[in-house]
């Protein structure tokens, strides 16, 4: 497994842990967790910010 994958599932988790905790601070928006988890990963993706990376154990854990 390669650093850049490696940083990407970090980065994946850190969304996991994040997204609850700002759907708890933020009380009056009212999204749900799984909102805020999309949202996330699509701006930490490789379409916006391109901090993760699909490598090939990225596409295998997503095929579960």
């Amino acid at each position: 497994m390669s650093s850049i994958e490696k940083t990407t599932i970090l980065l994946i988790f850190a969304v996991g842990v994040l997204a609850p905790l700002l759907a708890h601070l933020t009380p009056r928006l009212r999204l749900p967790v799984i909102v805020l988890e999309i949202g996330l990963g699509i701006v930490i993706g490789p379409q916006v910010l391109h901090w993760g990376e699909a490598g090939p154990v990225i596409v295998s854990l997503g095929k579960f």
